[in-house]
């Protein structure tokens, strides 16, 4: 659904007059524009929830 919207409409990653599917707002596809600082936040808060639960 993602793919033919971006193909035969707006894309909405680019536009702000398309409105996106659920999949186009997750950070999961790797041509989505924030899926490298999606991915770098998730390590940095599985990193410092580890800790904190280590220090417990």
């Amino acid at each position: 659904m993602d793919d033919s919207q971006t193909l035969l409409e707006e894309d909405p990653n680019r536009s702000g007059s398309a409105d996106p599917t659920h999949f186009q707002l997750t950070k999961d596809q790797d041509a989505h524009p924030f899926h490298t600082l999606a991915v770098k936040l998730a390590k940095e808060a599985v990193r410092v929830v580890g800790q904190a639960m280590n220090n417990k």
